[in-house]
């Protein structure tokens, strides 16, 4: 499948629709979001609470099938903005 752009990135985002838990470094509370899209070096969600840009997050993507292993990350906000739906779009790199 060709594309007509230039893909800028160094790995392609894959869509993605699944649920994940995440908490913000020095924080004990757990979090839930909405993955909208994932590569091999970032992350995009969605969530109902605010991340400060440059914040490091321990996150765990859970896929919607047992036969899929959660995948467990540290990532680190790049963007963060509210969207007409009253969430938050979370950009974020992934750090390991």
């Amino acid at each position: 499948m060709k594309h007509d752009f230039a893909e800028k990135r160094s790995f392609y985002r894959m869509p993605v629709e699944c649920q994940l838990e995440y908490t913000e470094s020095g924080h004990a509370e757990t979090r839930t979001g909405h993955v909208k899209n994932i590569s091999g070096d970032g992350i995009l969600f969605h969530t109902d609470h605010a991340i400060a840009m440059g914040t490091e997050v321990n996150i765990i993507v859970k896929a919607g099938s047992n036969l899929t292993p959660p995948l467990h990350a540290t990532i680190e906000v790049i963007r963060c903005h509210l969207t007409d739906d009253e969430s938050y779009e979370v950009a974020a790199t992934m750090k390991n």
